[in-house]
């Protein structure tokens, strides 16, 4: 059953994005975001949208005639719950950190925008009420529709919280402000307001009834309070770190022609089928171990006049269709072809950039870094060119496996094949990286 459970999960996951792309209000908000222009109301009325196209790409697949004897037994539902939240969680606290940006710059305050913590006990008590044996198959879909929109909304109301509390507690004055919305109820009338955090905030500012459209957004200025003496001053502008120029290398440049040859001479070199789905080339009959999955909350040293917008992130290229940054669309015009490679400075490319280079072209990238440069070589969608000749040649010139990409946004994209493992033997290093299109990364390690 846990077959049936993925397999709903990507066809409910290629609807959301389908959905998404198709969505007027969606891709406007987020032009607004790579704008630098989007406000918390435009973020929270996206959540509002994103719960709403999942509620609807769920009920599309999840029904009767496409589960075993009828039923959405709980390993099925946790699969399709747990991974479809966990998408709109990761889009939404990397939108909102994203908003944040702007202003903070135009204030002078360089506070990171903080991930609010995932509500897995919540998600837990969905899974057990829609797998309910008890419950009729209408209590179940009414168990997929406002719930689920309403979890979904909380991603929003929870980056809030968390980010209000964590710069009142860093001195800077705060307000939360909640916005009731034509047709509300009197408890909701009952809770819009503007109050100062902590002192006048209600207990019940956040919350939401299932059907709920109140917003609830937080203000921040660049005045500071001292939370003993009560005295305030204003934060002083920081220097912003100059931006290294590119290493003067050039890139390997080959013709169509050539990188076409150089392709097919590896791929019989190795043996090695493409695999036009895109999956890596991932030992299927290979056990599958316990690893942390993690995601990027933003592109680590991302340029400096890329931080206030959207663009370049992994998932949101790759759900959305969104823009590459300045940079990464610079990096790819340098990786033209399979086996493309290219020197940089360490500080103009991370992993970050090469998921989100993943995410546009379904192609995998590795990289290299030797004290202040980097490395990055050019795959196709199941293979980068590189044997543990090739490996060792790397290492005793120095240079250390920083990670490397596979296509996919599933947690079996960031499984190391049995050729990832045989060139990590060939480093001094014990550990390195897998990130998938989305944005998600796992360590793995030497046998």
């Amino acid at each position: 059953m846990s077959d049936i459970g993925a397999e709903l999960l990507e066809k409910i996951r290629k609807d959301f994005e389908k959905s998404c792309k198709g969505d007027g209000y969606i891709q406007a908000a987020l032009k607004k975001v790579e704008a630098g222009t989007a406000s918390f109301e435009d973020t929270a009325m996206l959540s509002q949208s994103l719960g709403y196209r999942l509620t609807s790409a769920i009920k599309q697949y999840v029904k009767p005639e496409n589960l075993p004897d009828g039923r959405l037994y709980y390993n099925i539902a946790d699969t399709i719950l747990s991974g479809t939240l966990k998408d709109n969680y990761d889009i939404i606290n990397s939108v909102c950190a994203d908003v944040q940006k702007n202003p903070d710059r135009r204030l002078g305050i360089n506070i990171k925008p903080q991930k609010a913590d995932f509500p897995q006990e919540r998600v837990n008590a969905l899974v057990n009420s829609v797998s309910d044996e008890k419950a009729d198959w209408e209590t179940v879909r009414r168990r997929l529709d406002a719930p689920v929109r309403n979890i979904t909304e909380s991603f929003y109301s929870d980056y809030v919280e968390t980010n209000a509390d964590f710069r009142s507690k860093s001195g800077l004055d705060v307000y939360i402000v909640r916005t009731d919305h034509n047709g509300c109820c009197d408890w909701c009338r009952g809770l819009a307001g503007r109050y100062r955090y902590p002192y006048d905030v209600p207990k019940d500012v956040y919350r939401r009834h299932d059907n709920c459209t109140c917003t609830v957004t937080y203000e921040n200025g660049k005045q500071r309070q001292d939370v003993w003496s009560k005295n305030t001053w204003t934060a002083d502008e920081e220097t912003l770190d100059r931006r290294k120029e590119l290493a003067d290398k050039k890139p390997t440049v080959l013709t169509k022609e050539q990188a076409a040859l150089r392709e097919r001479e590896v791929q019989e070199k190795y043996k090695k089928k493409v695999d036009i789905s895109g999956e890596s080339d991932i030992i299927k009959t290979e056990e599958v171990k316990a690893m942390t999955i993690n995601s990027i909350e933003k592109p680590i040293e991302m340029p400096i006049e890329q931080q206030h917008t959207g663009k370049g992130n992994p998932n949101a290229v790759l759900i959305f269709g969104s823009e590459l940054n300045n940079r990464q669309k610079r990096l790819l015009e340098s990786l033209p072809e399979f086996d493309s490679r290219i020197t940089v400075a360490k500080n103009e490319v991370n992993m970050a950039d090469l998921s989100a280079l993943t995410a546009q072209t379904g192609h995998e990238f590795a990289m290299f870094t030797k004290g202040g440069e980097r490395l990055v070589i050019r795959g196709n969608q199941s293979m980068v060119n590189l044997d543990t000749i090739q490996a060792k040649e790397l290492a005793d010139q120095g240079y250390r496996w920083s990670g490397h990409t596979h296509p996919g946004n599933d947690i079996n994209c960031l499984m190391p094949s049995g050729g990832d493992k045989a060139v990590l033997l060939e480093f001094p290093q014990k550990t390195s990286v897998i990130y998938n299109s989305k944005g998600q990364f796992a360590t793995f390690e030497k046998e």
